[in-house]
């Protein structure tokens, strides 16, 4: 419980501010160069779930969600 208040509450969300900012960045970039939501989607939920940002459109991990959605 402390973990989650701890990771969820209000004053927290302002440690991820600067990621949030970086990434709506590149998602807007990326929406420009090839508006594919599906790559964008995965990226996304790879990042916030995950961790993991991919590295390229072409980046393996990206390719074997979008087989499997």
């Amino acid at each position: 419980r402390r973990l989650f208040h701890q990771t969820l509450c209000p004053d927290a969300a302002l440690k991820f501010r600067s990621m949030q900012i970086k990434r709506a960045h590149e998602m807007i970039v990326s929406l420009i160069d090839d508006p594919n939501i599906i790559i964008l989607t995965s990226q996304l939920a790879m990042s916030a779930v995950h961790g993991y940002k991919a590295s390229a459109r072409d980046d393996p991990l990206v390719r074997i969600v979008q087989l499997l959605a």
